[in-house]
């Protein structure tokens, strides 16, 4: 494997011819000595190079050196310093203010959200990139906008390799090339290993400092992707960070919806792990959940449509996951906010109500005016009970943190979706756990937890997810005799969720 590293040197000078007319000057770009096309703002440049201004521009992106600022800027390079880019733009003439703002087309444009670049100033040096036996040449359908590569030479890649957000390989006429969307990067680490055919790696989209990026996605080593057009753009998101930012999202629905404190405290806690504090909580009223039943479903939905691949499932298998996912919410949500706020006498819901647990007291078990509380304790104080048994207790045993439970809480519901599903889903959500179970040992081993204790704790997690999918069978069972019966009216929409077909 060929590995080029990004060293400090003299500048591209060297690379110039020292007597050159000045119209041969005006003819090549001033930052990185590419033949230039033109003017792109205000100043000789190559499309490139003025490519890589507008975006640092438009995006507002900050980069800084590993070095000491003076590094070689020059087209024949595969790995260019960002920061002395940028500097050498800016000293080239080009103007920030001739960069117009980005326009959105009328199918607007994909949301992208950017994490912080203080991970970025460190990859550069880790840049290598497999040979390849030819150039990049368009595809057979002469589809610009994607590449074709020979990937027979590569033999060794990274254990990490980490692939970018919908990155999506397609086969072509021979086993020996796959074709990407070039707009997406590949970093592979210096120090390689061979890996068998099975592994599989992943990649995140290209990060700046002022957001987070959006996901995580996943191809096979024997569809390797390949080299960037622009290698020096891209920063890594593991999964589970993607996992918190979601449910920091459901947290804050949560608040808004169903918190009945003033606007200043809501906007004073938005960093907090949970949706509510115990003076939050209210007694619980069935009424009430049935009419905030849909907001409840729709928090899920949203959940679900924060990861990156939902959008490009077929319509079947976006209706297994919904409803796997609308029904492992509905029990492990409930079951975290017990284990922080209610646990041992009070079991709180999604919505902030609770309902005593404790065999002297009623709160939450009072007769209302379509159910009496003898209906209501027949139908769901077992399975609350059992939720408490076998999934709120082995928490508190576990001391599961709130990074663990977001990890646990996706594991389920791609493992709980994954039997319903269509091949091409099933191979999609196997390389997601894997990509989830690599992203927990590295958060495991930054606690400086030995390789004992990270197989114990991720043992502990596999084992309960047993319990959680059969509190789930019990739960479809339970509201499909309240329908089936007619013993309160439960809302539509999840009465249709909960119906699993094969």
């Amino acid at each position: 494997m060929e590995v080029i590293i990004n060293q400090p040197s003299i500048t591209c000078r060297m690379f110039e011819t020292r007597h050159e007319s000045s119209e041969d000057y005006e003819r090549r770009c001033h930052v990185c000595s590419a033949p230039s096309n033109g003017y792109h703002f205000n100043a000789p440049s190559c499309s490139a190079c003025a490519a890589f201004f507008r975006r640092t521009v438009t995006l507002n992106r900050k980069f800084e050196c590993s070095y000491t600022n003076d590094c070689r800027i020059n087209y024949a390079m595969r790995v260019i310093c960002r920061s002395c880019r940028y500097k050498k733009c800016i000293e080239a003439g080009m103007d920030r203010r001739a960069v117009q703002p980005r326009r959105d087309s009328i199918m607007g444009r994909r949301k992208i959200k950017y994490i912080p670049n203080e991970i970025g100033a460190v990859v550069q040096t880790s840049w290598t990139y497999p040979k390849v036996s030819s150039q990049y040449a368009s595809a057979d359908n002469n589809d610009k906008n994607f590449i074709v590569l020979d990937v027979r030479n590569i033999n060794t890649v990274s254990k990490d390799v980490l692939t970018a957000v919908n990155a999506f390989t397609t086969s072509t006429d021979s086993s020996n090339y796959v074709t990407l969307d070039p707009n997406f990067y590949v970093n592979i680490d210096q120090q390689t290993s061979a890996l068998p055919q099975t592994s599989y790696f992943t990649q995140t989209s290209p990060t700046v400092s002022d957001g987070s990026s959006q996901g995580t996605s996943f191809v096979s080593t024997n569809a390797s992707t390949l080299p960037p057009s622009s290698p020096t753009d891209l920063n890594f998101e593991p999964t589970i960070q993607f996992l918190l930012n979601e449910e920091a999202k459901s947290n804050e629905r949560r608040k808004i919806l169903y918190s009945e404190r003033y606007l200043s405290e809501l906007l004073s806690d938005l960093d907090s792990d949970l949706p509510f504090s115990k003076e939050d909580l209210r007694p619980l009223k069935f009424m009430l959940i049935q009419k905030e039943m849909r907001p409840m479903i729709l928090i899920t939905v949203e959940w679900l449509r924060g990861w990156p691949y939902f959008g490009q499932l077929n319509i079947k298998d976006k209706t297994v996951l919904l409803r796997c996912c609308v029904l492992y919410h509905a029990i492990l949500d409930p079951a975290w906010l017990t284990v922080c706020l209610g646990y041992p006498t009070k079991f709180v819901m999604q919505n902030g109500m609770y309902v005593s647990m404790t065999k002297d007291s009623k709160v939450g078990w009072e007769d209302e005016k379509d159910i009496n509380a003898e209906t209501k304790e027949m139908l769901y104080k077992p399975l609350m009970e059992r939720i408490v048994a076998e999934i709120v207790e082995p928490m508190r045993n576990l001391d599961l943190s709130h990074t663990e439970y977001c990890a646990f809480k996706a594991l389920v519901c791609w493992k709980g979706s994954y039997h319903l599903s269509s091949n091409e889903t099933r191979e999609l959500l196997n390389k997601q756990i894997d990509a989830l179970f690599e992203s927990l040992d590295e958060h495991y081993r930054k606690l400086s937890y030995d390789s004992g204790m990270i197989a114990e704790r991720t043992g502990n997690m596999i084992l309960l997810v047993a319990n959680v999918f059969s509190v789930g069978l019990e739960a479809m069972e339970n509201h499909h005799k309240i329908d089936i019966f007619d013993l309160w009216q439960l809302d539509s929409l999840l009465l249709r969720l909960l119906k699993f077909r094969k």
